[in-house]
């Protein structure tokens, strides 16, 4: 570590030293190539402007000749090593520095000539870190940057980048963690889709049964009109025939028919009840699987808010709000009297949440210039503590999904009769938290 110091002192100090002739170089344009920019800056420049996504696309370009096989550090190096050159490569390379970052560009571009400006306009690009790279790209290569404002963003960048080479071990095993966790439910979501597609195979064999039984019983309803009717023509032939002394044969006849009208009737109750119980069962399985489509939803769901935490709190390392706060060793943090960046001293009281997480929200509001103060949201702490705990907060986070129905209630209640901020998240992951630590900073 401290061969790598020297040597970035030894780049810096020869980037000073050409100062004075690239500055001659640049002449009057408003803006500076890559390789008019001093050259101790290049590694930096080729570093924090693109991504290792960048350096793959970069290349598979043939203008740069190079394997496709390299990794991005081999490729880093290639380009930190040309970029000095006036080549058809190096204007290929500003090209794309100037097309990803034109945004940053055009918005330094309108505080050109003042350093002040470009100070204040960088140093809250480093605060939000979201806009780093670009700021960094447009201010180096502009052409009447003075030369403290360059050494102070050189030095501020190249602290940064080692702030976040520190925290990359935690935030890589809490992703790695909940990578499992997905694993698993994706696991428990293919074996619910594997059961409901039997359950629902199953229902379709009942349900064909069913059917039969429906066009069986059709039948036999049809077989009793018909005995029922012919029944009505032979009892109007028997009164026709009576007269003809043929009564005691119609009569014969008609007992006849009478027992196979009740044998026919006794046939179709069966057939009525049986059709119920096959009705019956089609109902049960149609609840089933109605059941099943609702747990494999859930299951999806959850999944989906997994893996949007796991894209949140990816941004939010490459965005190096993973790093050690600066805040930690701070006395004014303690006294509340912070006038800094964050939370600046803040008390943040977070009611409820998971007990296993609690951890994480701390580091995460103490990171950012804020003292964290937590109350389970009555499932175990004391609730007449609560109202105690709310007076000394500055803000107050609660997750709907994780505290009783009484402890919101009385964070609402206090929190608007106090006028103290008041947030309510989605849920109680980290990337909730994030986005709700951002609305009390703004």
């Amino acid at each position: 570590m401290e061969e790598t110091l020297n040597a970035a002192g030894n780049l810096e100090q020869q980037a000073l030293n050409d100062a004075g002739s690239q500055e001659q170089e640049t002449g009057g344009q408003r803006r500076k190539k890559i390789w008019q920019i001093k050259s101790g800056y290049y590694c930096s420049v080729i570093g924090t402007c693109l991504s290792r996504v960048d350096l793959k696309q970069i290349a598979r370009k043939k203008i740069f000749s190079l394997s496709s096989g390299l990794d991005a550090f081999s490729v880093h190096r290639v380009l930190s090593t040309i970029a000095s050159d006036r080549l058809p490569k190096t204007r290929a390379l500003n090209k794309i520095l100037d097309t990803k970052h034109r945004a940053a560009i055009k918005r330094y571009m309108l505080l050109d000539g003042d350093d002040d400006l470009v100070r204040a306009e960088w140093e809250k690009d480093l605060r939000s870190g979201g806009g780093i790279s670009g700021a960094y790209w447009a201010i180096m290569s502009m052409a009447s940057c003075g030369r403290d404002l360059l050494d102070q963003v050189y030095g501020d960048c190249h602290m940064v980048s080692y702030d976040i080479f520190s925290s990359y071990s935690s935030s890589a095993k809490i992703t790695a963690s909940l990578r499992r966790q997905i694993e698993t439910l994706q696991r428990s979501l293919e074996k619910t889709k594997t059961t409901y597609q039997k359950e629902r195979e199953c229902v379709r064999w009942e349900l064909g049964e069913l059917q039969k039984s429906k066009g069986e019983f059709l039948r036999q309803r049809l077989v009793s009109e018909r005995l029922v009717k012919e029944n009505k023509e032979l009892k109007a032939d028997l009164e026709r025939e009576r007269d003809k002394q043929r009564s005691s044969v119609l009569f014969d006849e008609l007992e006849l028919l009478k027992k196979e009208n009740d044998s026919m009737k006794e046939e179709l109750q069966f057939s009525t009840k049986t059709s119920k119980i096959h009705v019956d069962q089609f109902e049960n399985s149609e609840g089933k699987a109605r059941e099943l489509e609702e747990e494999v939803i859930a299951v999806r769901v959850m999944a989906a808010e997994l893996q949007e935490e796991i894209v949140s709190l990816e941004q939010m390392f490459q965005l190096g709000m993973g790093s050690k706060s600066v805040c930690d060793s701070c006395e004014e943090k303690v006294e509340k009297s912070c006038t800094g960046v964050g939370l600046s001293g803040k008390a943040v009281l977070y009611v409820g949440g998971r007990y296993n997480m609690i951890a994480h929200y701390r580091d995460m509001v103490e990171k950012n210039g804020g003292i964290f103060l937590h109350h389970d949201g009555g499932k175990e702490s004391s609730r007449s503590l609560l109202p105690k705990m709310l007076s000394g907060a500055d803000a107050v986070l609660c997750p709907v999904d994780c505290i009783s129905h009484d402890a919101c209630k009385c964070v609402k209640k206090i929190c608007k009769r106090n006028s103290k901020p008041f947030v309510m998240m989605r849920s109680s992951g980290l990337s909730s938290l994030a986005r709700g630590l951002e609305t009390i900073i703004q």
